[in-house]
């Protein structure tokens, strides 16, 4: 993951704690952490955003974490202790490595309620310490139901892409999103999180399609990655395809006009209704980009996408 500035994620750190009750110094001794816990580390507020699950029981506290960005699921945790409000959750990246910065943490604080523990993630990513705020909201007891994992099907794409082409045009009277990613880098993986919860989770418009594109960004990502990212945007309006080369990539690296040598992967090409696609892939009303030498308000953000997707929807006219 390559790392950025944490401004936004550090600002958005008050505005989390806000959004719980205000903190006394000491929680109800009552009040117990064990549970099923489900929240967010804000990596880059709007921009990648990690979604995270956390179980403890138990005296002394035992449990695993849940953090799809890191390739993690029902992963042990090291430790984890409450010292009356504050709360301390350690994992490792991999499990019996002796290595420091193998070593993650979650230190927060505990709602009166019991019902928010918000605070800090950090840890070391490719050697860069990693700080970003959290929260996690209580879910339920320890060993709750969960909510079945949805895993949309994962569609083949043809070098010409001729299967999303078909798609695009059936869904000419829609407002239509395209974005190319990696199944296994996390940073991909947090904005498809952040396209879910800021664009189809607040946007419930059936006149919306966003068709995903994944494929070898990195260069090793196989087609059963692909399959395991699909549960990132569950939502019955996205269409999920699979590309084993990078074909597609630099197709939509035309679109966009991207500079020579670049491909299109980590973009997000949104294209208002009306737009066909003919001989050749059609250029963005708008687009979003991340790691790419263009000016910074291209930037990917999940509040400023979800606000042109409502501008769009707002100049499209309903069917009878």
């Amino acid at each position: 993951m390559r790392i950025r500035p944490f401004a936004m994620g550090l600002v958005s750190l008050s505005l989390l704690m806000m959004a719980g009750a205000e903190r006394p110094a000491h929680a109800d001794p009552a009040v117990r952490v064990d549970g099923l816990w489900e929240g967010v580390i804000v990596y880059q507020a709007a921009q990648v955003e990690l979604d995270v699950t956390v179980e403890m029981s138990g005296s002394p506290l035992v449990g695993t974490i849940d953090l799809p960005a890191q390739e993690l699921k029902f992963h042990p945790l090291q430790s984890a202790r409450a010292d009356g409000s504050k709360v301390a959750i350690a994992y490792d990246l991999v499990s019996g490595k002796q290595d420091p910065g193998n070593r993650f943490w979650l230190r927060g604080e505990l709602t009166p309620d019991g019902k928010r523990i918000a605070g800090e993630f950090s840890g070391r990513i490719h050697d860069t310490e990693v700080r970003a705020p959290f929260i996690l909201d209580r879910k339920g007891e320890a060993g709750s139901n969960r909510p079945p994992e949805i895993k949309p099907p994962l569609h083949p794409l043809s070098d010409g892409a001729s299967e999303l082409r078909s798609a695009f045009n059936r869904d000419q009277g829609k407002v239509r999103l395209i974005m190319l990613l990696s199944p296994t880098c996390p940073a991909c993986l947090g904005k498809a999180f952040v396209t879910q919860r800021y664009v189809l989770a607040t946007i419930p418009d059936d006149r919306l399609r966003v068709y995903v594109v994944w494929g070898p960004m990195l260069g090793d990502e196989k087609e059963e990655n692909a399959r395991d990212a699909t549960g990132r945007l569950p939502d019955p309006r996205v269409t999920h395809f699979w590309t084993g080369t990078n074909a597609v990539a630099a197709m939509f690296a035309k679109t966009v006009k991207l500079p020579a040598g670049l491909l299109g992967w980590d973009t997000y090409q949104l294209f208002a209704p009306g737009v066909t696609w003919g001989s050749a892939a059609p250029a963005p009303t708008r687009f979003m980009q991340m790691n790419k030498p263009l000016p910074d308000d291209l930037l990917f953000n999940g509040a400023t996408l979800a606000s042109w997707v409502r501008d769009d929807l707002a100049a499209t006219p309903r069917r009878p």
